[in-house]
């Protein structure tokens, strides 16, 4: 057959005139064409690798930005709409607000302790994200949609808080740009923490003065103790934690008795008048010096923008001539020891 070939060739010439070529190349096909491509190299460049996925979160690897999200964390929301993130949920919790306080007008699935089932299904959510533990029946009912849940732990101190923004960030915008958005929304949260606890601790040190607070959450014995994000901002205004020894949000019966603030703190929810009837707080400081005030702790403890407006109306209140263009609190009740 080789021995053939030159004489077809020529023969072939002569049979097509001009157009001889083209009816070789198209009489040979891929075996008379040269270059990258019949060699099975692509002359295309390779892509680029992402930069911002897979991402790694909590344990979970995303291999691309998530598409259908639910939030059943009040403190995971208000945390996404500080961000700029909030438009990246499809559903939120019953108890859900967006970064003022208001209903973010969103679908609602009920709580982690009472999910909506129904309305989850009718979402078909790629991810949960909660702070609270499902039932196993309910892991596995959610589990059968093909739905993840994600469950991130309460930032206790400052450096957690930090930690889980970078986390969600990453989580909706992949490494790289999560990575650089968290960054830029952690200073911005630096520098109003900064802002509003700097009077007060100028205040403070330029009076060589100290002040002993104390936050009650929850009757008798939940208190902001020392491992708590509330405490880490008290100390940043300079303001000293009359709790800050005990851990775990419970200072126990000893410590009812021991934490004896000069101002104390107590959640909207506690019935002021039982303090003046309680034998644990009736005698204490606060409480026959008529220094008692009630502010949303629980908001307190979130650690989202408005934790810091609540955390500056009480600064305002203990130390008013450090803020003198803010209302101070009044007192929670007329006290009984007062002339």
């Amino acid at each position: 057959m080789k021995k053939i070939l030159p004489f077809l060739l020529a023969a072939l010439l002569i049979l097509s005139g001009c157009s001889g070529m083209e009816n070789i190349e198209e009489f040979f096909g891929s075996e008379t064409e040269s270059g990258p491509e019949s060699s099975g190299i692509s002359s295309e460049p390779e892509s680029e690798p992402d930069p911002n996925w897979p991402a790694e979160v909590s344990g979970i690897t995303l291999e691309a930005a998530p598409e259908t999200v639910i939030s059943m964390s009040p403190i995971l929301t208000e945390l996404l709409y500080d961000m700029g993130l909030g438009d990246k949920l499809a559903a939120v919790s019953s108890f859900c607000t967006d970064e003022s306080g208001n209903d973010p007008g969103l679908p609602k699935a009920g709580t982690a302790v009472l999910p909506d089932l129904t309305a989850i299904a009718e979402i078909q959510p790629e991810y949960i994200l909660t702070m609270a533990q499902f039932s196993e029946s309910d892991l596995l009912a959610l589990q059968q949609m093909n739905t993840e849940v994600i469950v991130f732990s309460a930032p206790q101190d400052l450096a957690g808080q930090e930690a889980l923004m970078t986390d969600l960030a990453v989580f909706f915008l992949g490494k790289e740009a999560g990575a650089s958005a968290a960054a830029d929304f952690i200073t911005e949260f630096e520098a109003k923490l900064q802002e509003v606890t700097s009077p007060a601790s100028g205040y403070l040190e330029a009076n060589s003065a100290s002040v002993t607070v104390a936050c009650l959450r929850v009757l008798n014995s939940t208190y902001a103790t020392g491992d708590t994000l509330a405490d880490e901002f008290l100390e940043a205004a300079g303001l000293t934690n009359a709790a800050a020894e005990y851990t775990g949000w419970d200072i126990g019966e000893d410590g009812i008795a021991a934490v004896n603030p000069d101002v104390l703190f107590v959640n909207e929810g506690i019935h002021i008048a039982d303090l003046e009837t309680n034998d644990l707080y009736k005698k204490k400081t606060a409480v026959k010096g008529d220094k008692v005030y009630a502010v949303d702790l629980d908001l307190l403890s979130r650690g989202t923008l408005r934790s810091l407006d609540v955390l500056e109306t009480m600064l305002a209140t203990v130390l008013p001539d450090a803020y003198p263009d803010l209302e101070p609190l009044s007192p929670a009740y007329p006290s009984i020891y007062k002339n």
